[in-house]
């Protein structure tokens, strides 16, 4: 199964030029996996607004990352990266983007 992966600008502009393809291509190729083999990896996010919006752990270059994403059918929309592990933590700063981006909308 074969999933279309698009990784936000956000993520795009938080690496340097050189390492930014190579880590947008190593996530897409990731979630794509993930999702086709592993999907006990992927967890839900804990959100106060009723979305269905999913999170997992990536390594990318010498360092772990968290990914944020929604799924809709075959698309994938990763939209937000960040080095905080600790789920209940993420599941905090997702909430907090996601409200953010909702009152911009």
């Amino acid at each position: 199964m074969k999933y279309e992966i698009e990784v936000s600008q956000t993520i795009w502009n938080m690496f340097s030029e050189n390492h930014s393809k190579r880590y947008q291509e190593m996530i897409r190729y990731k979630v794509n996996e993930y999702l086709t083999h592993d999907f006990y990896r992927i967890k839900p996010v804990n959100l106060s607004m009723k979305q269905a919006i999913y999170e997992m752990k990536i390594h990318l270059g010498k360092e772990y990352f968290r990914i944020a994403f929604r799924i809709d059918d075959k698309r994938v929309h990763v939209f937000y990266i960040s080095q905080t592990l600790r789920k209940k933590l993420f599941d905090k700063e997702v909430n907090q983007f996601v409200i953010r981006l909702s009152k911009d909308y």
